[in-house]
């Protein structure tokens, strides 16, 4: 077992509430190909999206397991998405399904089609299917925000990005023998094909992977990717802001579904990043967040 200093973080509460879809801008948006679409995407609550299913068919804008999660003012939405870790408990705290727990499973970029600003940003809850229909526009949540500062001892150059104890713990972190952090991943994926969220705060919304010919992710191995499951970004360095850097390696988790806005695609929440050697990466088709948190699987 891979030791850290979880003993020495807080858990804090920071909160929000279930938001609405949001049409803003032009009406009409418009596809790589020239067609326009209007299309359901972030925000609300998705009935039948679960972490676990495909990350790409959809007809969408990147759909999202569960519910949209944001608080209405800026200062404690920029709290509630940077303190927030995947795997961290979420608690139901008005409305008919008060006191019913769900479980932090990624991080949105933005709801609707303006510009990514602070307020716009949200994180993804998953709850059990028998809470979704009890479930409100407007009912605030609870969320257990417990993995900030998380470090891992004896690797002080790989940085935990958005990833609770709870998921590091139940990843099976393994040290190579020349002390290298061996992690399971379904795909890596080449930094050049990393869209939208490039040179953001990786602490707040993700990464999305601009892969949308369908030959190209068939020869990458993208084609059957899943919401949850766990990959790796070569030459990605996202310590200070998601940046390219030979060498390099982040390890993120796939939140949302496809878009077929140019340049978006399936988003990668960071959870791990090492700007040089450090990250070693073991491949498991089997490495998603159903398997590692718990989660109900349709």
């Amino acid at each position: 077992m891979i030791k850290t200093n979880k003993s020495a973080l807080v858990d804090i509460s920071v909160g929000g509430e279930i938001v609405s879809p949001e049409l803003s801008g032009g009406l009409y948006h418009v596809d790589e190909t020239g067609r326009t679409f209007i299309l359901p995407g972030a925000g609300g609550i998705h009935y039948n999206v679960w972490v676990g299913d495909r990350a790409y068919g959809w007809m969408a804008a990147h759909p999202e397991p569960g519910v949209s999660v944001r608080h209405p003012k800026k200062e404690s939405n920029s709290a509630l998405n940077h303190l927030s870790c995947v795997g961290n408990e979420a608690i139901v705290t008005s409305g008919e399904a008060q006191e019913e727990i769900g479980i932090v499973v990624g991080k949105g970029s933005h709801i609707g089609f303006s510009e990514g600003l602070p307020q716009k940003h949200h994180l993804i809850v998953q709850f059990p299917e028998s809470v979704l229909s009890r479930l409100g526009i407007g009912d605030k949540v609870l969320i257990h925000a417990f993995g900030r500062g998380l470090r891992i001892e004896r690797h002080p150059d790989v940085e935990v990005k958005n990833c609770s104890p709870k998921l590091l713990e139940a990843l099976g972190l393994e040290e190579s023998g020349d002390g290298e952090l061996v992690v399971p991943v379904v795909v890596e994926i080449p930094s050049v094909m990393m869209g939208l969220g490039a040179g953001f705060y990786p602490e707040v919304g993700a990464q999305d992977i601009a892969v949308r010919e369908a030959r190209q992710r068939d020869e990458l191995g993208l084609g059957d990717l899943r919401i949850g499951d766990i990959v790796a970004l070569r030459d990605q360095d996202h310590r200070y802001g998601r940046a390219y850097r030979h060498g390099a390696i982040t390890i993120g988790v796939i939140s949302y579904g496809d878009s077929p806005v140019p340049g978006h695609g399936p988003g990668v929440t960071t959870l791990l990043t090492c700007p040089r050697d450090g990250l070693r990466v073991r491949f498991d088709k089997s490495a998603n967040l159903v398997r590692y948190l718990n989660l109900e699987e349709r």
